[in-house]
């Protein structure tokens, strides 16, 4: 199984878990499965994260006028949970908002006795030293193979890309 730089991170430690389960083994059988269903959708997530790293979700109490456009909300860290859930409703997930700063998406049974949690967040440093960029730093540009963008790796892109797995 060969996992490309864009972000599967979520769906390989999903399946790393379960391959390495006694009780949850995946056969040769579903491993190709899994890695049909995958290619199909690499187009869509590879976008999916691309549109994210687009979001200027930058952690940082006081934003710049020209980031909120003078007003106080939505900040562009709302914005990006916003996407996040709105993606996960698309997919027929259930989503929640607390407070514009946490939320989360689920499926499967209200009543359900376990459940399997990803943990990840949305928001970023800020770019610094933009100069030494190879491509814009919320630019989502998609270029020899890769990604580009603040937060690809650390933690927007295998946040959304979990919400597949």
């Amino acid at each position: 199984m060969r996992w490309n730089r864009f972000g599967f991170i979520g769906i390989a430690v999903a399946l790393l878990l379960l391959a390495s389960s006694p009780v949850y083994a995946v056969s040769d059988q579903t491993g190709a499965l899994i890695d049909d269903r995958a290619a199909e959708l690499r187009e869509h997530i590879v976008k999916l994260v691309g549109d994210g790293l687009k979001i200027q979700s930058i952690s940082n109490p006081e934003y710049p006028e020209e980031m909120t456009g003078g007003k106080q909300w939505p900040t562009p860290i709302q914005k990006m949970l916003e996407y996040a859930l709105v993606v996960g409703e698309a997919m027929g997930m259930r989503a929640g908002n607390r407070d514009g700063k946490t939320g989360w998406l689920e499926i499967g049974p209200k009543d359900a006795p376990e459940m399997v949690m990803v943990l990840g967040h949305l928001d970023t440093v800020g770019p610094s030293n933009v100069a030494s960029w190879a491509k814009a730093p919320f630019s989502g540009e998609i270029a020899d193979g890769k990604i580009y963008g603040r937060g690809a790796t650390d933690d927007k892109g295998p946040t959304m890309s979990a919400i597949y797995s």
